[in-house]
């Protein structure tokens, strides 16, 4: 037998593998303290705290649900996915919330915080969370929403954060308080009983005094103790054994050496290279490995692996989805480096394509970013836009964006179309301008490119969006852009959409303003493009509204408001159209509440639209006037209309359709009360911004900062706000604000 198949052999004990080893002084504590919220597990590698959770999972009678984070993770809305998928099987269900994973203010701090400590309040029966490797989040906001998530721990309940680093500074009131348990290195050691069980598992004649020599040359650190089993494992005596300490292993060069000599080395060479080519995978499932190495043993030898190398760990029962201990990891990631550097992009790419082809495009694009192939990772993101940008997932693209630093995005057209979406999704204006303007100078003369280049039709497309085009010359980019590029790409039904909508503004020839919004239509909804679906089926029930049609514009716009309802529309910037459009329908069906609400809605929408559209500032406040108008509130629809821009001069002057909504304003004005009649419709943009933060339990010092006003100004803002609404605090004014739709409200998970 080769050393090698021993200590396979010698590894497979059942149940416990070596490096579980069962902990039960360390379970018992655990379970002694059900009454404590939060635990805080912090240790360096290979202290077995991972396995430590598991078997206190094992034994408790709570459903453990574990969140195993990773580098990625280190944003608050993948932290809040995270949380949200671990809490949902545990009570009711919590699909609403997780359209509120953002780490964009207000919504992160006014809708995410208090939708999350719901969600952790609402579970069926107590339950423990446990957040592995929390050493990896560094992002401030990703401690603000663990510390709102430490405090919404239900009685009973527990949760548990494992990590490296020592307990954070938000915990200190809740160990002041005596709810928080702490667990370290020193606990975590082995003591001379397990240190004994490890080396009799590995056949070394474990004498006491053996034993208290690899206690100290390990400091009982589990992975040592491991490692130096392993070293003595075909020693005769404890002597032969002892001969083989050398002095402390260490956590630096010295373990290294243990793990490729004790690990590494026994193996053959095609195991090695496997281990190496793998090892830039975070989560190692055995048919990306055959794919990334032309293999088809990938399983056979991930499974040998599990049970001979205790740092090859199976994450599910069945023994089909791995990863590698993080000391093992590094190790074997140096020695890729060192041994095949030139493999390294090749390895991404080919993880790259194995998760586009299976549509998971948040795993294929972190391997393109990685492979260093700038072009191909900005094609994979520009291709799925549509995903990001055409869904409510406003946090995404900021994701798929996160490798590249502004001097990469600057250097590829597609990508800085890609970070302009960005900030239309966030309205920042000002980011907006600066990178058209920068995909514009590497795409020179891109209207007459269109087609020939493909970062032309990305470039075409936005600039259709942010206004950068006269409007009588949209429907001939936007025809050309549908002619030249494949239809499934973002851009195409995007540029009809807008077409249909600024040719009915200005007049074009109808059978040509219908072309666009056939193929608008026709191609958003088979290529999954809600919010084009949505803003083409408002535009055409606005049509027939204002024509005098209402029941034929009730199933088009009931539909629109379907979509935006399933595919949390409302979010984005480009649902302005559709939510304003839902208001006036609402108002001349009838239905007043809900009319109310919509229009708070979709003012409230119009705070993010900025930078896109330029011509919805016309129309928007428009259809806002119209709809105060239709519910009776003269007073309103007169100063909305009053203060409407571009309706003497400039190229809507004299749009018909505009004609027609001044019309519906002023008549039903005249049959409306001269009083005012829908208080929130008072509210400026500006007391509209700071409302948008009172929800979330920020100060008022804080909401300045973040609006980069005085607080002076702030506090001039939220009394204005409470005497408009008629109330008296901050918790009335946002109960109110809700009701009338100008905020967003938080599901009741109850």
């Amino acid at each position: 037998m080769t050393a090698h198949t021993e200590r396979q052999g010698l590894s497979a004990h059942p149940p416990e593998r070596i490096l579980a080893i069962a902990r039960p002084r360390l379970v018992e504590q655990l379970q002694a303290e059900g009454d404590s919220p939060v635990i805080m597990i912090s240790a360096p590698a290979g202290s077995g705290k991972s396995v430590l959770v598991r078997q206190w999972g094992a034994v408790d009678e709570r459903p453990h649900s574990v969140v195993l984070l990773q580098p990625w993770s280190d944003s608050p809305a993948a932290l809040a996915k995270h949380l949200i998928s671990a809490l949902d099987p545990l009570g009711p269900s919590l699909a609403e919330v997780r359209g509120f994973a953002t780490g964009e203010e207000p919504r992160f701090s006014a809708t995410l915080l208090p939708a999350l400590a719901a969600a952790m309040s609402t579970r069926d029966s107590p339950y423990v969370l446990v957040l592995d490797d929390v050493h990896l989040l560094t992002d401030p906001r990703c401690h603000e929403l663990l510390e709102q998530v430490t405090r919404s721990v239900p009685a009973g309940s527990q949760l548990a954060l494992v990590g490296r680093n020592a307990t954070p500074e938000w915990l200190a009131r809740a160990r002041t308080d005596g709810l928080l348990v702490e667990m370290g290195s020193a606990e975590l050691a082995f003591c001379a009983d397990e240190t004994a069980e490890v080396l009799a598992l590995h056949g070394v004649p474990a004498a006491p005094e053996l034993v208290d020599e690899v206690l100290a040359v390990t400091e009982g650190w589990p992975v040592g103790v491991y490692l130096v089993a392993l070293l003595m494992s075909d020693a005769e005596t404890s002597d032969d054994a002892r001969e083989r300490l050398v002095g402390p292993i260490g956590r630096g060069r010295v373990l290294r050496d243990y793990l490729r000599s004790q690990v590494l080395d026994p193996l053959d060479e095609r195991t090695r290279e496997f281990l190496r080519a793998t090892s830039l995978l975070d989560i190692v499932q055995p048919e990306l490995c055959d794919a990334m190495l032309n293999r088809s043993d990938a399983l056979a030898t991930l499974r040998t692996l599990a049970r001979s190398v205790q740092l090859v760990v199976p994450l599910d029962a069945d023994d089909r989805v791995f990863r590698y201990h993080h000391l093992l990891q590094d190790v074997l990631r140096d020695e890729l480096s060192e041994l095949a550097p030139d493999r390294i992009r090749g390895l991404h790419v080919a993880a790259a394509t194995w998760y586009a082809e299976r549509g998971e495009l948040d795993d294929a694009i972190r391997h393109a970013a990685a492979s260093g192939d700038v072009p191909a990772a900005a094609a994979l993101i520009a291709h799925n836009l549509g995903v990001a940008i055409g869904v409510g997932t406003p946090d995404r693209l900021e994701q798929w964006l996160r490798p590249f630093d502004d001097r990469v995005l600057g250097s590829d057209p597609l990508l800085a179309i890609s970070r302009c979406w960005l900030a239309i999704q966030r309205g920042d204006e000002a980011d907006i301008a600066v990178w058209l303007r920068r995909a514009e100078a590497m795409c020179p003369r891109w209207p007459e490119r269109i087609g020939a280049v493909e970062a032309a039709g990305a470039v075409a497309v936005t600039a259709l969006i942010v206004g950068a085009v006269p409007l009588a010359q949209v429907g001939r980019i936007a025809t050309r852009i549908g002619q030249t590029l494949p239809p499934e790409l973002p851009y195409v039904s995007t540029a009809h959409v807008v077409a249909y909508l600024v040719e009915d503004l200005i007049g074009t020839d109808r059978a040509e303003r219908d072309r666009h919004a056939s193929e608008a239509l026709m191609l958003s909804t088979t290529y999954s493009m809600p919010s084009v679906t949505a803003s083409a089926l408002s535009w055409q029930a606005l049509d027939r509204l204002l024509d005098g049609n209402p029941s034929l514009a009730r199933p088009l716009q009931e539909r629109a408001r379907e979509i935006v309802v399933e595919s949390r529309l409302e979010r984005l910037a480009t649902s302005g159209v559709t939510m304003s459009v839902d208001a006036l329908y609402l108002a001349m069906s009838g239905r007043r509440e809900e009319a109310e609400e919509a229009l708070g809605a979709a003012r409230r929408q119009g705070l993010i639209m900025l930078g896109i559209l330029p011509w919805f500032r016309t129309v928007g406040p428009l259809l806002h006037a119209a709809t105060a108008a239709v519910l009776g509130d003269a007073v309103t629809a007169r100063r909305l209309l009053a203060d409407v821009p571009g309706l003497v001069t400039g190229e809507l002057a004299r749009s018909a359709r505009i004609r027609q909504l001044i019309a519906l304003v002023e008549s039903a004005s005249g049959r409306a009360s001269t009083a005012g009649l829908l208080r929130h419709a008072a509210l400026t943009d500006a007391e509209m911004r700071v409302l948008q933060f009172l929800p979330s339990h920020l100060s008022l010092p804080q909401i300045a900062d973040r609006l980069f006003l005085s607080t002076n100004t702030v506090k001039t803002h939220v009394q204005s706000i409470y005497r408009k609404l008629a109330v008296t605090s901050r918790d009335e004014a946002v109960v109110a604000a809700r009701g009338f739709g100008l905020l967003e409200s938080v599901p009741d998970l109850r």
